[in-house]
């Protein structure tokens, strides 16, 4: 198997891609993307592809050059991650990433633990869209799904009771001021773990109490974060250098059922990308699916490459 030392060969070859690429030399890859685009603008090709082709390009132009030791990569369109150590692929899973209308964004930053048995403190647009009017329908809401209501964000902040609330008048001023925090449990929908990135998209990689949804095509589902099929081994990924760690630490914690945090001393880069274009395991060329509509090109971007 080939050792990855640049990111961005990488992501040419791998992200988006079945493992079986990894064999192909990494400069033709490069070589292929660029006599495509020629061959398209020279034979009155698709605009569809030669705008996509070339917006993908230049995706892979702002990544930078080196490869960690060890990363997480996240393509969006694809609905698929990856896990690398030592320029190797560990493993690769479906995921399931925002829906057209709350879309993940693409980012890069750094995860530094596990949190295991995780509340979920809701974010005020899903406190808007989604729980408000069920609110408006059912006062005792909150109370059937495990979500405690708060007066405030402070660590001493009151406990209310949702039946004294007006719900069908609030303002969201005053529906903003609140904090609603899920239990930890078989209503959370972050599950049993969440991976600890920290980012001013608050997004992130977690569990899913809904494992039926991996086994789509299409996996663009979610209020915004990532949900991986296969949680544990991300995690065990993660803390695989943590001193004392093993399996079975991690059923001690399940067990136990509080929520835990396990830092790391060595933080993870994960990658979370919006490629479209990639090629396959028979060497071509694929246009995938635009999924959020990213794929616009300027005529300035379009002027630099000609």
């Amino acid at each position: 198997m080939w050792i990855y030392r640049s990111l961005k060969v990488f992501v040419l070859l791998l992200c988006l891609t079945p493992a079986s690429v990894l064999a192909q030399e990494n400069g033709a890859t490069y070589k292929r993307f660029e006599a495509e685009l020629v061959h398209l603008k020279e034979n009155g090709g698709d605009k569809h592809k030669i705008n996509q082709l070339t917006v993908n390009m230049e995706r892979l132009r702002q990544l930078p050059d080196e490869a960690p030791e060890r990363f997480i990569v996240v393509n969006i369109p694809s609905a698929t991650l990856w896990a690398i150590d030592g320029g190797k692929v560990q493993f690769e899973m479906p995921v399931i990433v925002g829906r057209k209308s709350r879309p993940t964004s693409d980012f890069i930053t750094e995860i530094s633990g596990v949190r295991f048995n995780p509340t979920w403190t809701i974010p005020p647009t899903i406190m808007r869209k989604d729980i408000l009017p069920n609110l408006r329908n059912n006062p005792n809401y909150l109370a059937g799904k495990g979500i405690e209501l708060y007066d405030g964000y402070s660590t001493d902040a009151l406990t209310l009771n949702p039946a004294f609330i007006d719900w069908n008048n609030i303002t969201l001023s005053e529906l903003y001021s609140f904090r609603m925090v899920q239990l930890a449990g078989k209503n959370n929908p972050l599950g049993d773990i969440r991976i600890l990135m920290p980012n001013e998209h608050s997004i992130y990689l977690h569990d899913s109490n809904e494992k039926w949804l991996f086994s789509r095509g299409k996996r663009a589902l979610s209020s915004g974060c990532i949900r991986m099929q296969d949680p544990e081994k991300v995690a065990n990924f993660v803390l695989k250098k943590h001193a004392g760690w093993s399996d079975k630490s991690m059923r001690k914690i399940f067990s136990n059922q509080k929520t835990k945090e396990v830092y790391i001393s060595e933080k993870i880069p994960v990658y979370l990308l919006y490629h479209t274009v990639w090629i396959d395991g028979d060497g071509e060329i694929i246009y995938g699916d635009d999924v959020y509509l990213r794929d616009k090109v300027s005529p300035q971007l379009l002027e630099k490459l000609d």
